[in-house]
């Protein structure tokens, strides 16, 4: 499918608003021509600066009565009628209202009295709520984030830069699809600039959950390596409305051209009808509007589609690529997003100079097959043309061929046939050879070919991934055409001529190291369907107010299993005892499980009808641990002097409300200069009287400001040495709180000798207020907080982060940054998408009515579905299998337990990959059972060996009941069935060496599923890892003793790019690798081969004990590789890695064989020299 085309079909579907544009032109125009009219009757003129928009307006409002004919001008100066618009405009939208205001300011700004930049910039919130509105109404950005998916899901490491932000419109659309936090950042950074300083402070703040980001100021009408940017930097620039607000549009095209990497892409959002109305009527009054210099731009900023096309092959760009446009329909057509490349000039696809890439680029081909050969003879002159020896050769000869190893192979036969599927030995036999001896391999596919329709080419994907992974130094590709492309001669040729081009380019192969990081889900709460105790009140939380405290717990530095502390939302139940509250009373809670759809407490605070529940949830646990630290344990005067640390946070800010309340002289740190400014703006605190936390100089200021006295309270939440220079910091009778946990919890020591000054230190955990003795004790003083709110005397800090809950992630990323300030709440609503891991004990239940079907019903995990499936109310169970029931105790033992609890249960013994044995058993099967209505396919057969000695009859063995059996299954079942679930693998992804056949047949299942999901039929194919709790590896103690802790070698190839861009918080050793690069270190500082020799036969050691899964300790350099147990699969892998990560060559019959790990480190040493 073309890109184009495949962005076409995300685009939204929603009606094309024609009226309310005519109506919006209406309005401008009558505004125009009342404002024409009262100039020519008070006879004045525009001032110079608005001259020019004067002319463009007076030529629109020209163009539309020329148009409309006798009696328009007249329509037009009907001031009801303009009345009646503009009133519906003002309440309207953001566009609506921008433009009826600026026609209601028209005449003033044309004379001069009211500045047309202070006018409409005079509310940034505003401008910014526009520009995000004019983005989410159009249609374009549908599509946009549709190319943007498809280009981080191919590359997820681009590097991006966008001109000119301004208020973040347009990255908040781009972040939300590279960024997306349940698949980690797509992108290695984000560089955020823009000609004002102004807009990057802000957008420092609204961008700091975001990793990855950098903001600088630019200047794009000049040179931008004078301003510190990379040349050729940048994978794809993004430019939304600031080209044209430039003066020379061919200098700044230069400028930008500069910054892209070699193909890299400008997209553009820009305004693309200059002679509509609506399109400058309001920003056309900005004077950057009209700095163009070019004579084609005389008349405004603005140029069409077409000349955006010319003017950008003329600066170095293809043109445009794609086009997406805010609205199908011309008549409400405003805008467009531009897709463009940078150029090379002379850089042809097929360049001259590719001889020295290829040593013999040779085309595989059917030789009866026309289509094949003409698209073999087509790339075979091509590239000979560009200077590449080539040769056009069937699969026999090639096989026949003695110079394999210096062939470079494009295998065309799966052009207009699946060459996979029921193939013969010999085919079998040469693909073989092909695939492990040539020097790279490019298979190309026909997606469209199957006779019955079947997505046969899938299996060439998991047998091309094991490929790729038993010998590194074959480059295996594979290349997936539609049947439209190959229908198409020159079409085909040009995209396998470009893949082939671009698969052998000179580029270094990158690898890098991986953690795991555990995944947060949420949980059924079997609680919540329990009776409520008597006293009990069950709120449905509607906002959850966000703590450091449950970051800590997510990472496991706190010892429990509870999260939260402060939650607000609606009474849902209450129990029998229960008489101040009913059921739909607005109230907030303070309880440790806040983390809840509901939750049951015994007290609560009922909120004023003023109070939204984000306000409410942000309150308790700031402010109550700052009631009760300044308050109840501080006993804090009227001017005493008090010093609050992280003043910019959610309980800093509540502490500097309280005290400013009781009249103390406040003194704060901030984490940053950011931090800084909204601790002065919101609570007026001098300058002078803020310091930073960063080090202990904060302790220094205070001794300055007090003039060595120190402060009468401190509020700590400080750690070590900050914490020590906090304490010392302390007035005679001072009294010190520390709300902070990290050297309580670590058993942390304090100097005692500020006692001396007769102070006091006390630790305040407001958990006890929740829970416990002090729970009655807790609930007064959110009574008393929440009045204090009612009052006016305290309000929610600043600022108020609202997050959804399936943005949970998120907000915790932020708060765990200590970039961001004020205070975090989770809003709860019921359209929210959330991981959820449902309980065993679910309510989803099969039907009664309806027959089950389970293929693959005798082995492990079969068993395990079976079972489930009864227990999950299934009566009717038709069990496929290839063994009888005589053959299999376990599977027996099974049945007579299903069938004493009532189920129905119905064995067939059939080979589901042969079509009429498994159309036998199912017309048998349902004389006497119900309709079916699902099935799980879990058919296997494994016969793991590398690819290269495999033997033809096991190939076929694994295949068929992976592909045949599940292709049988997908035509004898009934159409809209409740689900068909096959058990695929990951090995299908991964491409476990040695399961070549299991692997080509879990990809062949992956596509299945989606073929029948595009055909409107449920399907889901499970690509499971290894299950130790049942199946075949844990009934098979021989596998299951082989399994190694290492992560293969291949999670670290290109497939897997997505998982490398995940940030990881928590440190830990690297899993995949045994610190290759310390070795490499270690080895090029020895100073003789024996010391070299030992240094990587003890890495051996290491890695070949982490494969097997075996302890280290024990081991030494003098034991036998065979002591170890090596098989032939585990050699590759460990050839494989000493190809990879210390750049040696070394045979696998040398692993093999009877050597010591010492002798193995000889001939690696002597092969890294």
């Amino acid at each position: 499918m073309e890109i184009s085309e495949y962005c076409r079909e995300h685009r939204s579907s929603n009606a094309e608003p024609d009226e309310w544009f005519q109506n919006l032109s209406l309005m401008m125009l009558s505004f125009a021509a009342c404002t024409f009219d009262k100039l020519s009757r008070l006879q004045l003129c525009p001032v110079e600066s608005q001259t020019q928009y004067a002319c463009w307006l007076n030529s629109r409002l020209d163009e539309y009565l020329n148009s409309a004919g006798p009696g328009a001008s007249l329509d037009l100066l009907n001031s009801a009628r303009l009345e009646n618009l503009c009133q519906r405009f003002l309440a309207d939208s953001k566009r609506g209202n921008l433009s009826a205001r600026t026609g209601e300011q028209l005449f003033n700004i044309l004379i001069g009295e009211v500045d047309a930049l202070d006018f409409i910039f005079e509310d940034e919130a505003f401008v910014g709520e526009y520009y995000h509105e004019v983005n989410q109404t159009g249609k374009a950005f549908d599509m946009l984030s549709a190319y943007l998916d498809a280009k981080a899901h191919r590359d997820p490491e681009l590097k991006y830069l966008e001109i000119g932000a301004g208020t973040g419109a347009t990255t908040d659309e781009v972040l939300g699809t590279i960024a997306r936090p349940e698949v980690a950042p797509r992108y290695s950074e984000f560089y955020y600039t823009d000609i004002s300083p102004y807009f990057i402070s802000h957008a420092t703040e609204k961008y700091a959950r975001y990793p990855r980001m950098k903001y600088s100021v630019l200047n794009i009408g000049e040179d931008p390596l004078d301003q510190g940017f990379d040349e050729e930097g940048y994978d794809i620039i993004i430019a939304a409305n600031v080209l044209h607000a430039t003066k020379n549009l061919g200098e700044t095209l230069a400028n930008t051209r500069k910054l892209l990497k070699p193909n890299g892409q400008l997209i553009m959002m820009e305004m693309t009808t200059p002679l509509k109305i609506h399109t400058g009527f309001v920003f056309g009054l900005l004077p950057g509007w009209w700095l163009s210099s070019e004579e084609y731009r005389r008349d405004g900023a603005v140029i069409a589609e077409e000349q955006w096309h010319s003017i950008l092959k003329q600066h170095g760009f293809s043109g445009s690529d794609h086009i997406f446009r805010d609205w199908e329909s011309d008549y409400c057509h405003g805008w467009s997003i531009i897709v463009t490349s940078k150029t090379t000039p002379d850089a042809p696809v097929l360049e001259n100079g590719l001889r020295n890439k290829y040593r013999m680029l040779t085309f595989v081909v059917d030789m009866k097959s026309s289509m094949q050969r003409q698209v073999g003879q087509c790339l075979q002159r091509d590239f000979e043309y560009a200077g590449v020896a080539t040769d056009l050769m069937s699969l026999e000869g090639l096989y026949l061929s003695s110079d394999l190893s210096e062939r470079d192979v494009v295998l065309l036969c799966g052009l207009d046939e699946c060459l996979l599927y029921e193939m013969q030995e010999p085919v079998f036999q040469a693909l073989q050879k092909i695939l492990t001896s040539s020097r790279s391999v490019i298979w190309v596919n026909n997606t469209g070919l199957a006779h019955d329709g079947a997505p046969y080419w899938a299996m060439t994907d998991g047998l091309a991934r094991v490929c790729r992974n038993v010998d590194l130094s074959i480059s295996v590709a594979t290349l997936a055409l539609e049947w439209s492309t190959c229908e198409d001669l020159e079409k085909a040729v040009g995209r396998i001529a470009k893949f082939i081009h671009e698969i052998h380019k000179d580029s270094p192969t990158e690898t890098m190291d991986l953690e795991w990081m555990e995944v947060k889900e949420w949980i059924e709460d079997d609680a919540a369907y329990t009776n409520l105790e008597p006293d009990d009140i069950e709120v449905r939380i509607q906002a959850i107010g966000v703590n450091f405290k449950e970051c800590l717990t997510l990472l496991g530095r706190i010892n429990t299993d509870r999260l939260g502390s402060e939650a607000a939302g609606y009474v849902h139940r209450i129990g029998a005892n229960v008489q101040n509250f009913k059921v739909g009373d607005r109230v907030v809670v303070g309880t440790p499980d806040s983390y809840q759809t509901f939750v049951r407490v015994k007290e609560a605070v009922r909120l004023p009808d003023t109070i939204s529940f984000v306000e409410a949830a942000s309150i308790p646990t700031a402010f109550c641990t700052a009631y009760v630290s300044l308050i109840r344990t501080a006993r804090l005067q009227k001017g005493e002097t008090i010093l609050i640390h992280a003043a910019a946070g959610g309980t800093g800010q509540a502490a500097v409300q309280l005290a400013q309340n009781i009249g103390a002289d406040v003194f704060v740190t901030v984490g940053s200069q950011a931090k800084k400014k909204p601790v002065i703006e919101q609570y007026n605190i001098p300058e002078d009287h803020i310091f930073y936390s960063h080090d202990s100089s904060f302790a220094d200021g205070i001794k300055r400001m007090t003039k060595g006295r120190g402060v009468d309270v401190i509020l700590n939440s400080l750690s070590g040495k900050l914490l020590v220079a906090s304490w010392e910091s302390i007035a005679p009778f001072g009294r010190f709180v520390e709300i902070g946990r990290k050297d309580i919890d670590t058993r942390g020591h304090l100097p005692i000798y500020p006692l001396i000054k007769n102070a006091s230190f006390a630790g305040v955990d407001l958990g006890a207020y929740i829970v416990g003795e002090a729970a009655k004790k807790g609930t007064e003083q959110l009574q008393e907080v929440f009045q204090m709110l009612k009052d006016k005397v305290i309000r929610p800090p600043y600022p108020l982060s609202k997050y959804p809950i399936s943005q949970a992630e998120d907000a915790f990323r932020l708060l765990q940054s200590g970039k961001g300030s004020g205070k975090i709440v989770l809003e709860i609503s019921d359209e929210a998408v959330i991981p959820i891991r449902e309980s065993a004990n679910g309510e989803y239940r099969f039907r009664a009515d309806a027959t089950y079907i389970v293929a693959g019903a005798f082995g492990g995990i079969g068993r395990q579905i079976t079972r489930w499936m009864a227990h999950r109310g299934a009566q009717n169970l038709l069990l496929l299998s290839r063994s009888t029931l005589d053959q299999n105790t376990e599977a027996r033992r099974m049945i007579s337990k299903l069938k004493a609890l009532g189920v129905y249960v119905r064995h067939a013994s059939c080979d589901i990959s042969e079509l009429t044995s498994l159309d036998c058993a199912l017309q048998t099967a349902m004389k006497t059972m119900p309709p079916i209505k699902g099935c799980f396919q879990a058919a296997m057969v494994l016969n793991d060996r590398p690819f290269s000695t495999m033997q033809y009859t096991k190939w076929n063995a694994t295949i068929r009941p992976k592909v045949q059996g599940s292709w049988n299954l997908h035509k004898t079942l009934p159409n809209q069935m409740d689900f068909f679930v096959m058990l695929s693998s990951v090995t299908g992804i991964v491409g476990n060496p040695g399961q070549s056949n299991y692997a080509a047949g879990n990809t062949f299942q992956d596509a299945l599923a989606r073929y029948r999901v595009a055909r409107g039929e449920k399907a889901t194919a499970l690509d499971l890892g290894i299950i130790l709790g049942g199946g075949f590896v844990a009934e098979n103690k021989d596998i299951y003793d082989r399994l190694g802790v290492e992560v293969p070698l291949a999670l670290q190839r290109s497939l897997f790019r997505a998982i490398h861009q995940v940030d990881f918080t928590q440190g830990g050793s690297n899993a995949m690798v045994s610190s290759s690069q310390d070795i490499v270190t270690l080895f090029q500082q020895s100073a003789s081969l024996q010391e070299a020799r030992s240094i990587v036969a003890e890495a051996l050691k290491v890695k070949v004990s982490r494969l097997l899964g075996i302890d280290v300790e024990g081991r030494t350099v003098g034991d036998r590789m065979q002591s170890f147990g090596i098989d032939s699969l585990v050699a590759l892998e460990l050839r494989n890695w000493i190809s990879k990560e210390l750049r040696a060559d070394i045979a696998v019959f040398e692993i093999l064989g009877d050597a010591k790990l010492s002798d193995i480190g000889k001939t690696v040493s002597v092969s890294m020299m």
